[in-house]
């Protein structure tokens, strides 16, 4: 029985060995994690900023404003953001990839 829990516990580190993540992806993967902080707190920026313009008209039981103008103009701040947000991403991705493919192999 003992042996066969020490050739199991020798089985598991020897799988585990070239697991771990180099300087590099570590690198990258925080790149990714910046960029997707910042398209969040964009996202919700841009959320919040078009909550308070259909709160000014009032909202109907759907949550849209009272107001088509302003309505319309609240979903035109939603979709910039998320427009914006996602380059924000897609420009965070590039940086980490760029890492990963300059890394010394």
């Amino acid at each position: 029985m003992r042996s066969l829990l020490l050739s199991v516990a020798a089985l598991a580190m020897f799988s585990s060995l070239g697991c771990e993540k180099s300087v590099t992806d570590h690198k990258a993967d925080a790149v990714r994690d910046a960029a997707q902080s910042n398209a969040e707190s964009i996202r919700a920026g841009t959320q919040s900023t078009a909550d308070r313009m259909r709160d000014t008209t009032g909202k109907d039981a759907f949550g849209s404003s009272k107001n088509e103008l302003v309505e319309r103009s609240a979903d035109a701040v939603e979709e910039k953001g998320e427009q914006v947000a996602d380059s924000v991403e897609k420009s965070g991705e590039r940086r980490a990839d760029n890492i990963e493919k300059n890394a010394p192999k």
